[in-house]
C-alpha cells in the first residue's frame, strides 16, 4: 500500500479562490486527510481555500473535525476568523465543539472578535457560553469592545446588545480602548472628517456600560488662528498634535503635517528602533526641513540647529537629543505661523 503524504501541496489560489472537488480529490489521491500545510500548519478542512463542498466531500470521507492547527485553532475557530459563516455553520451542524473547555480557542469569543454576528447567535443559539474566556482572562464580550474603532462602532455595539442580552459581563479593563475610539472620532472630526453618526454610536456603546466619554479636543474654527493653553514645549506639542493632527493620513494644514511628521519619527525610532525606515521616512525628513523654511521661517540659529539633528537620524538612526530639538522646533515653527496653510506635495503618504 502506498504511504498517504502528510504535508498539504502549496497553496497557490488567488485570495477569494477556491479547489474545485476535482482538484481535491487528486490532491487526497496521495495525501492524508490529515495533511497539514502553511505557516499555521492547518489541514485542509481548516482553509479558507476549500469551500463549502470541499469541506462536505472531505468529512464524509473521514477528516478529524477538531484536528487543531499549531496554534491550538480547530478548523471551526480558523473559518470564523475568516469570517466565513456559512462554512463555520456546516461545522457547527456537522458536530464541531462549540465550547473546546481546554483550549483558549474559544468559538464564541473568535467569533465575536471578528464581529460575526450571525455564527455568534447560532453559537448562542447552540449553548456557547458567554462566561468563557481566553489565555487572558477575556470573555466574547470583553474581546468584541476592546477592538473597537471607529469604522467598527455600529457592529461593534449591535456585537454588546447580544451578548449583554445573553447575560455577558464587560471588563473594566476595556474602558480606556473604549475613550480612545471615542477620542480618535471626535479628533476625526477637527481634521474634516467628521462622522455624526460614528460618535452618537460609539457614545451609545460608552454609555451602555457606564463609561465616562473622553473630553472633546478642541477644534480650531475655519480660519481661527492656532493658540495653545499650556506651558512648556512638551505639552504644547501634546496640545498641537490634538488640534492639528488628523487620526489617519496626512494633516490639511503645514502646522499640522510638521506636527504629525515629527510624531511619526519619533515613534518609528522610539518604538522600533528604525527597523521600518525606509524612503518614506527620509521624505518625512526632507518635508521637515522644507516646512521650516516656509512661511515665517525659524530663526538662523534655530535651522542650523535643526539641520544637524535632522543629519542626526538619517537611515534611521536614533537620537534622542535630535528628537527632543525637532519636537521643541516644531513648536516654535507652529507658534511663528498661526494662520494654517497647506502643506507642500509630496509623492509619499505615510
Amino acid at each position: 500500500m502506498t504511504e498517504m503524504l502528510t504535508t498539504l501541496p502549496a497553496d497557490v489560489r488567488a485570495p477569494g479562490e477556491t479547489y474545485t472537488l476535482s482538484e481535491l480529490q487528486a490532491i487526497f489521491a496521495t495525501h492524508s486527510l490529515d495533511a497539514r500545510g502553511g505557516y499555521s500548519e492547518e489541514v485542509a478542512l481548516a482553509k479558507r481555500t476549500v469551500d463549502l463542498d470541499g469541506v462536505r466531500w472531505l468529512l464524509d470521507h473521514g477528516a478529524d473535525i477538531e484536528a487543531e492547527s499549531k496554534f491550538g485553532s480547530s478548523p471551526l475557530g480558523s473559518r470564523l476568523h475568516a469570517r466565513q459563516s456559512d462554512v463555520a455553520a456546516y461545522l457547527i451542524g456537522r458536530g464541531a465543539d462549540i465550547h473546546r473547555v481546554n483550549s483558549d480557542k474559544k468559538p464564541l469569543i473568535i467569533a465575536a472578535g471578528e464581529l460575526t454576528y450571525e455564527s455568534v447567535e447560532l453559537l448562542l443559539a447552540q449553548g456557547a457560553d458567554v462566561h468563557a474566556t481566553d489565555a487572558m482572562r477575556w470573555n466574547a464580550l470583553s474581546v468584541a469592545v476592546i477592538r473597537v474603532k471607529p469604522h467598527t462602532a455600529r457592529a461593534t455595539l449591535a456585537m454588546a446588545k447580544l451578548l449583554v442580552a445573553h447575560g455577558s459581563v464587560l471588563d473594566e479593563r476595556t474602558h480606556p480602548e473604549m475613550r480612545k475610539s471615542l477620542t480618535s472620532a471626535y479628533r476625526a472630526e477637527g481634521a474634516g472628517n467628521r462622522a455624526a453618526e460614528t460618535e452618537l454610536v460609539l457614545e451609545e456603546l460608552l454609555a451602555m456600560f457606564d463609561v465616562d466619554p473622553p473630553a472633546r479636543p478642541r477644534v480650531l474654527a475655519e480660519g481661527e488662528p492656532i493658540t495653545v493653553t499650556t506651558t512648556g514645549w512638551k505639552k504644547q506639542y501634546s496640545e498641537l498634535w490634538k488640534m492639528l493632527v488628523p487620526s489617519g493620513g496626512r494633516a490639511k494644514s503645514a502646522q499640522g503635517e510638521l506636527v504629525r511628521i515629527i510624531g511619526q519619527i519619533g515613534y518609528e525610532l522610539k518604538n522600533n528602533g528604525g527597523g521600518n525606515w525606509d524612503s518614506h521616512f527620509e521624505a518625512l525628513r526632507a518635508d521637515y526641513g522644507a516646512i521650516v523654511r516656509t512661511g515665517t521661517p525659524l530663526p538662523e540659529a534655530s535651522l542650523i540647529r535643526v539641520d544637524s539633528a535632522l543629519e542626526a537620524i538619517a537611515g534611521g538612526r536614533y537620537s534622542p537629543e535630535a528628537i527632543d530639538i525637532l519636537t521643541q522646533e516644531s513648536v516654535a515653527w507652529v507658534e511663528a505661523n498661526p494662520v494654517r496653510f497647506p502643506p507642500p506635495a509630496t509623492p509619499f503618504g505615510r
